[in-house]
């Protein structure tokens, strides 16, 4: 039986933290597992703006906005296929499910977003997996806060987002919220279920989180 990489995303549009989580992966996971072929793969999206800071973005018709992220996302996935498939432990910053939190940043996602999640999720099918050859992940690991702790975290990030209009921060984060628990992994996505970390904690609390869930997805999958 080939050796089957666990793929690891963190993700979410959570400000420093996914960032930070991620980089902490990358210093320190190899050292947790001394007997597994840890890879950290970098971003599809390293140069993407904060959506509600980009009116381009904002203007966008949803499904216009996956397609842009899919052009992003093929190159990203071919580059990394070897070595997702030299590997043990893969982990990565933010992927599919980052594309559609993208686009419910549109103005038009109430409308839109049946169409919109229809071409993703078609395009995980038949193009991530089918032609490239990439895995579902076995759990999209997301930072998480009740509503006002997020809007806490992302105004340290981005404190700009004070001179927004009251209310467009909240409706981003219902949003997002929506996305990730009612529409993104249904039982009809095929999507493996993700593993909250708690946003409210140290960053080196939450990585002592991740390795736990990893250790449990080798015990699913041994190598």
């Amino acid at each position: 039986m080939p050796k089957r990489a666990i793929l690891l995303p963190i993700s979410g549009l959570l400000g420093a933290v996914v960032k930070d989580l991620y980089k902490k992966c990358e210093a320190d996971l190899q050292a947790a597992f001394p007997d597994k072929k840890v890879r950290c793969i970098g971003t599809p999206f390293p140069n993407a703006p904060f959506p509600l800071l980009a009116q381009k973005h904002l203007a966008r018709f949803p499904e216009e906005q996956v397609i842009r992220s899919w052009s992003r996302m093929v190159g990203f996935a071919i580059r990394a296929k070897p070595i997702i498939e030299d590997a043990d432990i893969v982990v990565c910053r933010r992927l599919g499910l980052d594309i559609v939190l993208y686009a419910a940043a549109c103005e038009g996602w109430d409308d839109r977003k049946v169409t919109a999640l229809r071409i993703h999720h078609s395009m995980v099918k038949n193009t991530l997996v089918g032609e490239l050859g990439i895995q579902i992940p076995d759990g999209y690991i997301i930072p998480q806060a009740a509503n006002g702790a997020c809007g806490e975290i992302l105004l340290r990030t981005f404190p700009e987002l004070e001179k927004l209009p009251s209310g467009v921060l909240e409706k981003f984060l219902k949003r997002q919220k929506s996305v990730i628990e009612e529409n993104y992994f249904n039982s009809s996505t095929g999507q493996n279920r993700p593993f909250f970390v708690d946003a409210s904690k140290p960053i080196p609390e939450m990585f002592a989180d991740i390795v736990g869930f990893v250790r449990k997805n080798i015990e699913l999958h041994p190598q």
